[in-house]
């Protein structure tokens, strides 16, 4: 068997000469001190499955068991099959993706999109599978990287969007320029979110030699990662992330017809290339509109205040009911039901789009003949069939 330790440093050796990043830096990050548990197997897919790669979001620990990288979720583990982009570390306990610049060591929690599946096709990946390396596998697509940690608080921001931080980054004083700007910083790390319509240029030329460009899907929404290191004043490397969500207005996973008026920027300055790890996992939590039920009800409630009394009124009985939408938008009822009679009477209904706008989308009385006791809620109408005249 070829020597392992100078396969996998030849490997990185190669994949420094033909990708943007610098990779000896970004390799360097991950190595710990090398020992005997390290990893004797490395099955990756012979080339790269854009545009047919399963998109599940596995979510686990990185572990090492019989030299074979393993994703351990909550029902098992998986034996990984990385994609072609993905270069072992010279330690052989840690990862790097070579085109987005991410990367996961052993022991963390990470997320990884692909894929399980039973078996294997041999004769697609680049190395053999050691008989102690058994499945079910993990297909990777072509995203993994550090997973939030459980102690990330969950920040509501200026714009109509959430993200969940480290516990122990600050706000900073900040005032945008056309825009709904936040901002967060810890040692080692400035976080700065951007929104609005000024937010969907580009900072950094996406040409520039060292940036690590890519794509990917956070809460259904597509998003543009660059990765890059540059020069800073002082003459050290300062490392850089960019992501920017483009058509807030539209529908998840669709591409706007026309140019988009708003956009979100999270721009990270990071000490070291770790930081920026922590500054792509922080990408992963963004979530758009009201979050949960009590955000949406609010937001009717700040265009409505008056519907505030279906909180507190008793007779006849009021209620609030809300509901998440497919597309990420939630429906808002406020029900009106008779006090001697089992029915709805009147109910108004509102659509909460992603973005947080807020759109009556229909009202309801009952009709003499028919006792109503469930609604659609996207459109207020009656959704069962009891009828009868009260």
């Amino acid at each position: 068997m070829r020597n392992l330790a100078l396969f996998l440093l030849i490997t990185a050796l190669l994949g420094g000469c033909t990708r943007g990043m610098e990779l000896d830096e970004n390799l360097h990050r991950l190595t710990s001190s090398v020992d005997s548990t390290a990893m004797t197997a490395f099955p990756r897919l012979r080339v790269s499955r854009h545009g047919e790669t399963m998109e599940a979001l596995g979510h686990g620990r990185l572990e090492l068991e019989n030299g074979c990288l393993r994703l351990a979720m909550r029902d098992g583990s998986r034996l990984i099959v990385w994609p072609a982009s993905a270069i072992p570390a010279p330690d052989g306990r840690s990862v790097m993706d070579a085109t987005t610049g991410d990367g996961v060591r052993v022991g963390e929690e990470v997320l990884i999109g692909g894929g399980e599946v039973a078996g294997i096709d041999l004769a697609g990946l680049d190395a053999t599978v050691p008989p102690q390396c058994r499945g079910p596998y993990w297909v990777a697509g072509g995203h993994f990287f550090k997973a939030p940690e459980e102690g990330w608080r969950t920040v509501r921001m200026s714009g109509p969007f959430t993200a969940r931080l480290p516990a122990d980054m600050v706000g900073m004083e900040l005032r945008g320029i056309d825009t709904l700007v936040d901002g967060f910083e810890r040692p080692g790390l400035r976080l700065t979110f951007d929104y609005g319509a000024m937010a969907c240029g580009m900072r950094s030329g996406s040409a520039a030699t060292g940036h690590a460009l890519s794509t990917t899907y956070v809460d259904q929404r597509r998003v543009e990662i660059d990765r890059f290191a540059e020069a800073g004043e002082s003459g050290r490397r300062v490392y850089r992330l960019e992501a920017r969500f483009r058509g807030l207005e539209h529908g998840r996973r669709t591409s706007p017809a026309t140019p988009t008026s708003s956009c979100l920027t999270l721009f990270a300055e990071c000490a070291s290339a770790a930081d920026c790890d922590v500054a792509r996992a922080v990408v992963s939590t963004i979530a758009f509109g009201p979050a949960t039920r009590e955000e949406a009800i609010a937001a009717v409630l700040a265009r409505r205040p008056e519907l505030e009394v279906y909180r507190t009124a008793s007779l006849p009985p009021h209620s609030i009911e809300a509901e998440r939408g497919p597309a990420g938008d939630w429906r808002v009822a406020f029900i009106q039901s008779g006090s001697g009679i089992d029915s709805i009477l009147y109910a108004e209904c509102y659509a909460v789009s992603p973005s947080g706008a807020v759109e009556l989308s229909g009202t309801f009385r009952r009709p003499p003949d028919r006792l109503v006791r469930r609604l659609d809620f996207a459109r207020c109408i009656p959704s069962d069939d009891v009828s009868g005249r009260g």
